[in-house]
């Protein structure tokens, strides 16, 4: 192995400023893996708000439903048997 002798601040400079600016070789791939993790991350919270706006409208509903039934006087075991209240 040869013997590099040592340089002086300037010279290191001179060296340093000549090198191809570039990335390392791990940057584009950690660029690419970050986005896509972010990606992943936006989809599994826009399932999440949709997931909880279905299940507020569901109870929504069936809460329109019980009191339209309340207001009708038809009990719940009824109507789910798909008795009408001229059955009863």
């Amino acid at each position: 192995m040869a013997h590099l002798p040592p340089q002086t601040l300037r010279q290191a400079r001179a060296a340093y400023k000549k090198r191809e600016p570039g990335y390392p070789e791990w940057e584009p791939k950690q660029m690419v893996r970050r986005a896509e993790l972010q990606r992943c991350a936006d989809r599994i919270k826009s399932a999440e708000a949709r997931r909880k706006e279905m299940v507020f409208k569901r109870k929504k509903k069936e809460e329109k439903e019980r009191q339209a039934r309340k207001q009708l006087g038809i009990r719940l075991a009824t109507q789910l048997a798909g008795y009408s209240r001229t059955q009863i």
